[in-house]
């Protein structure tokens, strides 16, 4: 199991669009950076022009397995679920929010 933590460092612009994901593994003290993902590279229909630092980082790192994603209201997991399940088609998920609410 491996622990990655999005570090406050993280940039987000919408106007202009740009950013940056700043993270670091669990046991490790170097810190990391990843280019924020352009979002029509990934699906013409999502309506941002970029992945926020969260949605970046778990689509670089996410391999395989089961996935426990901690974030706040509005941090974008909802969209994080939806490319998990366009990048692993085939598999099957369940994304709760904190009222319970299943997609």
């Amino acid at each position: 199991m491996q622990i990655i933590y999005l570090l406050p460092e993280s940039q987000f612009s919408i106007n202009p669009p740009s950013g940056r994901a700043v993270f670091r593994r669990e046991g490790e003290t170097q810190k990391r950076s990843l280019e924020l993902i352009p979002s029509q590279e990934i699906d013409p229909n999502i309506p941002y022009p970029l992945l926020n630092p969260l949605q970046t980082l778990f689509y670089h790192t996410y391999e395989k397995g089961n996935a426990i994603v901690s974030a706040p209201t509005s941090a974008g997991k909802s969209l994080l679920s939806y490319l998990f399940f366009k990048k692993f088609k085939g598999r099957k998920g369940i994304h709760r929010t904190h009222k319970g609410t299943g997609l």
